[in-house]
């Protein structure tokens, strides 16, 4: 029996604010669970050996299914052929995948049921939903086995290192540009996606977005923004199998830009192969006595329970489950029923003390994580995951049109300061009237992202030189804009655009915390000034490394428990606000975040480590 633990829900108002619109299922239920399973540590571990196993079969399986070119068997497009082997020789990189599981837990032993290689349903439930109905709980989010953000961050960084452990990302980065992309009008896409290209933000490279009609294509070169901008990389949440089906002349052009031009594709098209349910047959054949295996077919299989799935459907459609006999017990339609099935043999998920249910869903990036059981709501027996269908999908489209802005990113390098002319007090948040500098107001438009002493705002207004900003009372309490007067002014920044030069160092417009100005010792051709930090937050300085004070990029001096110096350069007094500062001001602090990551993932990891050994 599954043991659960009740939790009070997430407020529906917090998860349309978190950007989590599907909250609520299409008979009025919750699509989110308000129990919890505790899962001991030696399940946990179970299932990541089993994870990561299961991966380690696959690659052999993908091999020989190449080698032995088994394409037809498992349904694959064969104008996506070139694609998945022209991917493969180059090794280029799967970023994630989701293993469903049935068993380990109640004693039950662990099973495959399929490899979502290229499908992030539940990715950003399981990164961002899962914590905050942990911490909207007071429960400790450290004991989950959940390190999904942290290691999106580092696959992301794993795109430009090959997955060298000696890489010095910082150091080697060149400004490689990622592009993502999705379907227009599906707000469950569309957040999945930008939450991965806020991840890649945060992990130090640039990002674009745009949508999938919005893309451009050069079979030379590759693919492109609509500002004729180059990507290194593009992301497109948008299966392999419906662009060879939908579109044959952008599948063409793709193979050739695997082969002739510079843009890599995530995930790649091998991940296809993992994708395709017929692999589990290959699987059962190479390794026929793997405990983590369900006996599968492409045949009926004789005397057996068993489920019919179609190798590329999606979502619980088209499936049906048999007894041994080979009998219909009970069925489901859905678009897919022109693939080819897979018989795969039947196994009961573990339930609870009210019947339910569960099936685990363990997310392999670079290694295996934690994602979350699933409550079987609908149907008690083996199927997919059911969710809101997500078949109505338009063609990607080889033109270009508008980018929609995706997650700003700063450098660090201000542009000038602006006077705070006005302050509008409003319920609930204030409205700054801005006159800024000429430089900066240059295609600016409403919605554009400006950084004010490094706190990214967005632009509600324009009048002439005058803009306007609405900041929230969370804003004006955590950051040194709250103490601000009309006649004051601040360090401003225009949002960096895909492909500008970096300058500074990569920042995200997220104020971490606030610090006291010590001391300010003055000389005639610079400035040494002193602060502190919040105790907490010492941790993070690093000599020679990145901050951000104030939205300016500097490098950090001497180094004394929670307090540090930086040195400043005429230009940099000058242009911008920090030549004014006099001890006891409140400055901005934005911490490097490829450091914070680091830190909080070894101070998280560590005490287990040494406990261990």
């Amino acid at each position: 029996m599954v043991d659960t633990l009740a939790v009070k829900p997430l407020d529906k108002g917090l998860m349309e604010e978190i950007g989590m619109s599907w909250h609520t299922d299409e008979d009025g239920s919750d699509y989110i669970a308000s129990e919890l399973v505790p899962v001991s540590e030696a399940e946990a571990e179970a299932y990541y050996q089993a994870a990561n196993t299961l991966y380690d079969m696959y690659v052999e399986a993908a091999q020989h299914v190449i080698d032995n070119q088994l394409y037809y068997e498992l349904g694959i497009p064969s104008n996506l052929v070139g694609l998945i082997e022209e991917s493969w020789e180059r090794d280029d990189w799967h970023l994630y995948g989701r293993f469903d599981l049935a068993g380990g837990l109640d004693g039950k032993p662990i099973k495959l049921i399929e490899f979502n290689a290229d499908t992030p349903t539940s990715l950003f439930e399981t990164a961002i939903i899962q914590w905050a109905i942990l911490k909207a709980n007071g429960m400790d989010e450290a004991r989950q086995f959940n390190n999904l953000h942290e290691m999106l961050q580092g696959n992301f960084q794993r795109l430009i290192s090959g997955g060298d452990a000696n890489f010095d990302f910082a150091s080697a980065y060149q400004g490689e540009k990622l592009l993502f992309s999705s379907i227009r009008d599906l707000p469950e896409d569309e957040r999945t996606t930008r939450y991965l290209q806020q991840v890649a933000h945060e992990a130090g490279l640039f990002t674009d977005f745009c949508y999938l009609d919005e893309a451009g294509f050069i079979n030379t070169e590759g693919v492109f923004n609509k500002d004729k901008q180059l990507a290194d990389f593009w992301f497109k949440l948008f299966p392999w199998e419906d662009i060879a089906e939908q579109e044959l002349e952008l599948t063409r052009i793709l193979e050739k830009i695997a082969k002739q031009g510079q843009t890599r594709f995530i995930n790649p098209a091998y991940t296809l192969l993992f994708q395709s349910k017929g692999m589990m047959k290959i699987l059962c054949d190479l390794y026929p006595d793997s405990p983590y295996l369900l006996k599968t077919a492409f045949e009926p299989l004789n005397g057996l329970p068993q489920v019919e799935k179609k190798l590329f459907g999606r979502e619980g459609a088209n499936m049906a489950i048999l007894d041994a006999n080979g009998q219909i017990i009970e069925q489901s339609d859905g678009p897919y029923g022109f693939h080819k099935s897979i018989y795969q043999e039947f196994v009961e998920f573990p339930k609870d003390s009210a019947g339910r249910h569960y099936q685990a869903g363990v997310f392999y990036v670079w290694e295996a994580l934690w994602a979350r059981l699933s409550p079987r709501w609908r149907d008690p027996r083996q199927h997919e995951q059911v969710c809101r269908p997500s078949d109505q999908r338009a063609p990607a489209a080889p033109q270009r049109l508008t980018t929609t802005p995706g997650a700003a990113m700063f450098t660090g390098i201000v542009q000038g300061t602006a006077e705070l002319v006005e302050i509008s007090e409003k319920t609930d948040f204030r409205t700054h009237r801005v006159r800024l500098p000429e430089a900066t107001l240059a295609g600016l438009v409403p919605g554009a992202s400006v950084a004010h002493n490094g706190c990214c705002l967005t632009v509600t207004a324009i009048d002439g030189d005058i803009v306007s900003f609405d900041l929230m009372r969370e804003t004006l309490r955590l950051t040194n804009l709250g103490e601000l007067q009309p006649g004051d002014r601040v360090n401003v920044e225009r949002a960096a655009r895909f492909g500008d030069d970096i300058g500074g160092h990569a920042m995200s417009g997220h104020i971490i915390c606030t610090a006291e100005v010590v001391a300010v010792k003055r000389s005639e051709n610079n400035r040494n000034i002193r602060f502190r930090l919040p105790e907490a937050f010492g941790k993070y300085l690093f000599a020679k490394g990145y901050i951000g004070i104030d939205g300016i990029s500097l490098t950090i001096g001497e180094i004394d428990g929670n307090e540090f110096d930086v040195n400043l350069i005429p230009e940099t007094l000058q242009r911008t606000n920090i030549g004014a500062r006099q001890p006891g001001d409140r400055i901005n602090i934005e911490i490097d975040p490829q450091t914070q990551a680091i830190v909080d993932t070894v101070e998280r990891i560590l005490p287990d480590y040494i406990e261990a050994t």
